[in-house]
Order: structure tokens, then C-alpha cells, then sequence
């Protein structure tokens, strides 16, 4: 016995009736009247007893009955999951990430999550304070912070960085203490054009200045280790650093997962997007 027999058995049952039946499996009811006699030509025994217009299943076809539900569902659980993996396409390939050392940092713990969500999928992450060309191919997917983000790219705003100025707790005088009186660690002159060294030279005296970098990590180092006061991300604030001033509003920068409008709809760009946006929504509701 096949298959095929059993749903003749099992459509019969359900339906009452062999014009039921032939709906059901798109055929005739001559077709299922056929079938049906050859089953019951092969077990020596009749399967339905007809009590007016209605079949009813037989001792003998009832275990029949039972068995062929039971293949049914299994049968549809396979083409419901063969349909889901159709519609669902196949992540794999390459995408290039560019990002500022600050966002990095917030990348870098869920990376092996990403790796074992998407084992297809290669990641190359580029570290860079300069905005990379999308349009140039230079990168696939651009997390920045940015005010304005080009016209050319799509995305979406997913949180705000704030930033306020930040000292060692165990280098800092007792008392009330007045940061602008301090040394102070600043950015260098490559990065004279960003709001935060604009900041810095308008509240910051040149003279007060011991060390100047452009460089995140080491900025936030040399902080740390109490070589001056600098104005640091809310979002790196640790057990070592006091904050000596409140969120400085005019610092507040939005950040932006970018691509461009021709990768937008490719499904390792979407599953890059997604991912890496909710994980930064996810570390922005903890800060």
C-alpha cells in the first residue's frame, strides 16, 4: 500500500462522500469510487458502509484512517517548512562594514552572535573617523555618527550619543572642582572640522591643553589614566571616570545604519541592517 491509497481512505472518511473525496484530491469521483474498490479487492474486506448518502469507515478502515492522518500531517509540516526556506532567501557572500572606533566597540561583543545567526555571511569591519564612499564601493553598510547623512544612502536614525566632560575619579582634586581650570586632553588638528573639536576651542584655553590626538582609544586612555580631562561619549563612561559636566547638549549626535538604495534589498545587506541596528538599540536603552 502507497500513499496515494491511504489519502483516497482518509479523504473519503473526512468527507463523507466520494464527490467530497474528488474534490478534495482534484479528481473524479469515478476515480475514488475505483480506488477504493481495488483496496477493497486487495484486504478481502469493504473499507466504508454506506448508510444513505453518507460513507462510514469500517472497523478495518478506521486503523487505516489513523495511519493515513498521521502521514497527512507530516507530509504538510515538510511543505510548510520547504515553502518557509523558499520564501526565506539564503544569506551568504561578503559584506563590508565601515564604522568609527567608538560604534565598534558596541559591534565587537556580538560579533560570534551574527557568526552563529548567519555562518554564510563574511563580515569585514573597517575602523575609520573619515566617512567611506558607499557609492564609491568602498563599503557595503556604514554605521556613523552623523547629522546629516548623504541623500544618496538609505536607513535609518537608531539612537543618540551624548557626550560630557569626564576626569579619573582617583586624579581629581577634593571639593567642587572647576574643569575648565584643568588639564586638559583634547583632539589634534586632523580633526579640527568635527563638533567636538569645535567645542573644544571655544570652551577649552589652548593653554591648558597637555595632549592631543585623534585617536579614540588612546584619548580615552590617557583620560583614564589622569593625564587630563577630555570630553568623552556617555557611552564609555566606566568605574574609572567622574563626569564633571552634564550631558553637553550641543554634542548630542545621532547615529545611522546606511546603505546604498541599490544594495538595500539584497538579503545579506538587510540581515547586516537589521542585526547590527538592534544590537546598537539594544546597548543606546543601557546608557
Amino acid at each position: 500500500m502507497n500513499w496515494d491509497d491511504l489519502r483516497f481512505v482518509l479523504e473519503v472518511a473526512r468527507t463523507g462522500s466520494f464527490v467530497g473525496a474528488a474534490k478534495a484530491l482534484r479528481v473524479s469521483h469515478t476515480t475514488v469510487a475505483r480506488r477504493l474498490q481495488a483496496l477493497e479487492q486487495g484486504h478481502g474486506t469493504p473499507l466504508f458502509e454506506r448508510r444513505g448518502s453518507r460513507y462510514r469507515p469500517t472497523l478495518v478502515a478506521r486503523g487505516l484512517i489513523d495511519l493515513a492522518a498521521e502521514m497527512d500531517a507530516r507530509v504538510k509540516a515538510v511543505e510548510r517548512q520547504l515553502e518557509a526556506q523558499a520564501e526565506e532567501p539564503r544569506v551568504e557572500g561578503e559584506v563590508r562594514i565601515a564604522t568609527a572606533d567608538g560604534l565598534a566597540e558596541r559591534l565587537g561583543p556580538q560579533l560570534a552572535a551574527f557568526r552563529a545567526r548567519y555562518p554564510e555571511l563574511k563580515l569585514v569591519v573597517t575602523v575609520s573617523n573619515e566617512m567611506v564612499s558607499l557609492a564609491g564601493g568602498d563599503a557595503d553598510v556604514a554605521i556613523r555618527i552623523t547629522r546629516e547623512p548623504p541623500e544618496r544612502l538609505v536607513g535609518r536614525r537608531l539612537t543618540d550619543v551624548r557626550f560630557a566632560v569626564y576626569g579619573a575619579k582617583k586624579l581629581l582634586p577634593q571639593g567642587d572642582v572647576d574643569w575648565h581650570a584643568l588639564p586638559w586632553v583634547c583632539l589634534d588638528d586632523t580633526r579640527a572640522s568635527t563638533p567636538q573639536a569645535r567645542w573644544e576651542a571655544t570652551h577649552v584655553d589652548d593653554a591648558s591643553v597637555v595632549f592631543r590626538t585623534n585617536a579614540r582609544a588612546l584619548f580615552v586612555d590617557v583620560v583614564k589614566r589622569g593625564m587630563g580631562v577630555g570630553v568623552l561619549p556617555l557611552g564609555l563612561a566606566d568605574d574609572g571616570l567622574e563626569p564633571l559636566s552634564g550631558p553637553i547638549e550641543s554634542l548630542t549626535l545621532p547615529v545611522w545604519i546606511l546603505t546604498h538604495a541599490d544594495l538595500r534589498r539584497s538579503p545579506r545587506i538587510r540581515a547586516v541592517m537589521d542585526f547590527f541596528a538592534g544590537v546598537i538599540d539594544a546597548a543606546s536603552e543601557q546608557m
